[in-house]
């Protein structure tokens, strides 16, 4: 796979993910392949894992994200 087939496959695995975070999370990606530089697209793609899995960890940070928003705005609102 190479790093456009990997972005690719990323965004049609966040599809559910708002729109902004979507954005978010390819750019990141592509930066980060595009630091790399084009020798290292083998090695960084396999260190990432694959689309599915990096979707997933992205879903998780976004849930743990509105999680800890969420007991922030209840401790306010217990103040």
């Amino acid at each position: 796979m190479d790093r456009a087939e990997f972005l690719n496959r990323l965004e049609a695995q966040l599809l559910d993910v708002p729109q902004a975070e979507r954005e978010e999370a390819l750019q990141y990606y592509e930066d980060y392949l595009n630091d790399a530089g084009d020798a290292g697209d083998f090695d960084i793609l396999q260190e990432l894992g694959t689309p599915e899995e990096v979707a997933d960890s992205i879903r998780n940070g976004l849930r743990q994200d509105s999680s800890a928003a969420g007991e922030r705005s209840g401790q306010a609102d217990e103040n």
